[in-house]
């Protein structure tokens, strides 16, 4: 299968609002009853020139995993790695976009996060592709681009 073919097919798993990280503002996060960052999700990460998936994640409170996580820096070594590609010298916040499912639960979030996993895998034959490399991949997809 050609690339061009996985990533056009990858963009049609039922992601649809891809918002561009330098451009997210509080106001993209739906309102879930009045308790927004109780919004559980299952969100993904792409390179918004190629269309390339960098990172498929799920959150019980997914105004608290972009804003205080990816945007602010506070969390783990995967988020710190992910925050210093986006803020750093690549500035990857120019290339990134975000775009997100609302579920019911967390149990549903992690559900549709392993299925989108597993398909990502099927259809792109790349069993290595997982969240603690997301950073390897964000500078992968910035050499291409230099």
């Amino acid at each position: 299968m050609k690339d061009s073919t996985v990533r056009e097919e990858m963009h049609s798993l039922e992601f649809k609002d891809w918002i561009p990280f330098i451009k997210l503002s509080l106001a993209d996060i739906p309102n879930a009853g009045g308790d927004c960052d109780r919004l559980a999700a299952v969100y993904a990460m792409r390179d918004a020139g190629t269309g390339d998936i960098l990172k498929y994640g799920k959150s019980k409170e997914i105004r608290g995993r972009i804003y205080a996580n990816y945007i602010g820096g506070w969390g783990g070594a995967t988020t710190q790695r992910v925050y210093r590609e986006l803020f750093g010298a690549h500035r990857m916040i120019n290339h990134v976009e975000t775009a997100w499912i609302p579920t019911k639960n967390d149990d549903e979030a992690l559900k549709l996060e392993k299925q989108f996993r597993a398909e990502y895998k099927k259809r792109t034959g790349n069993a290595g592709q997982r969240t603690g490399r997301t950073c390897q991949l964000l500078l992968k997809i910035l050499t291409s681009i230099n």
